[in-house]
């Protein structure tokens, strides 16, 4: 993301980063890292909600393997 924001400020769209909080792994102080930084470079940002829906098919997907 950082390698690609010029080239995205450059587009003049607006630019929304978008982040799963996922429980136990980045719930804490990055969270608030990644807010303070996108208030800092003019970005909205969005917290995703962790969910489960993928978990069938990644455990389908591993027994193939």
């Amino acid at each position: 993301m950082l390698e690609n924001k010029p080239r995205l400020i450059e587009t003049k769209n607006r630019i929304v980063v978008r982040t799963p909080v996922i429980p136990h792994f980045n719930n804490g102080n990055e969270l608030a890292c990644i807010k303070a930084y996108c208030n800092e470079q003019r970005l909205s940002v969005e917290f995703l909600p962790y969910h489960e829906y993928g978990l069938d098919k990644r455990q389908t997907l591993q027994n193939k393997m």
